[in-house]
């Protein structure tokens, strides 16, 4: 497995912002830095990270939130004169952070491995629209949730298997928001806009902070079992031909 040495860009108020390049696909190539991003909740940012994140050129910002999380927490980051936003109005997912603490652990942690069974399904659409923009070279993008691990690291594991990444690298990659898992859950505490019970007790909520590799595994093979491949999935739910994955890592990869 090839990892790049740090890819987390260090935010004062951000979460789980990192960089998407430096893996290396199984044919040897690489993605590129600076190209792709992936982020959590990025509602509470101080002037110098919306300094650091405008240094970055990022010209798309595709937001997997729902419609009442994009209106309770707005990006606190986006130039609309040089930053496209795009997002899907929705209702409800089941990837928001209210629904998946209902219960203990034990009840927690198998909600979590039922999602992944189904949320590629239920993001369908935003996942397309999210290809569609890579493909279309609207590049550098950032794509986003609120806890930035389930439905963007689902995004993060489609796009990185579409550029040949291969899967222990894609689940090492996913593994990576356990660095903040605890930050996770100091945010949910302190504020309650999220609409969690503080007083909830600690370990219930441990399934739902962390990023278990068991968690994207079954998504893996959700898709898998249901389409074949990565590739078929791609083509039959989201709209991204074999030509088109072909121009993805063409924008994508060096």
């Amino acid at each position: 497995m090839s990892y790049p040495p740090d890819p987390f860009l260090p935010l004062q108020r951000g979460h789980n912002f990192r960089d998407l390049g430096g893996y290396e696909t199984g044919d040897g190539r690489r993605v590129r830095h600076r190209l792709l991003y992936r982020s959590g909740t990025m509602a509470d940012l101080t002037e110098a990270d919306v300094k650091r994140l405008t240094g970055l050129g990022i010209v798309c910002i595709c937001d997997l939130r729902t419609t009442s999380e994009r209106t309770r927490h707005p990006t606190s980051w986006h130039d609309p004169a040089k930053v496209r936003m795009i997002a899907q109005d929705y209702d409800h997912s089941e990837g928001s952070l209210a629904t998946l603490t209902t219960g203990d652990a034990q009840a927690v942690r198998q909600r979590m491995i039922s999602l992944y069974r189904t949320l590629h399904e239920e993001q369908r659409a935003g996942f397309a629209e999210l290809f569609a923009r890579l493909v279309q070279g609207e590049l550098p993008l950032l794509f986003n949730c609120a806890a930035g691990k389930d439905r963007t690291g689902i995004a993060a594991a489609l796009v990185l298997s579409a550029l040949g990444v291969p899967r222990n690298t894609v689940i090492g990659e996913y593994v990576l928001s356990d660095r903040y898992a605890e930050p996770l859950f100091d945010l949910l505490c302190r504020n309650p806009r999220y609409g969690l019970d503080a007083n909830s007790p600690r370990e219930s909520w441990l399934p739902m902070t962390r990023a278990y590799p068991e968690y994207i595994e079954t998504m893996l093979d959700a898709v898998t079992e249901r389409h074949g491949s990565i590739e078929s999935y791609l083509a039959e739910e989201l709209g991204i031909d074999g030509a088109a994955v072909e121009r993805l890592r063409d924008n994508l990869l060096e």
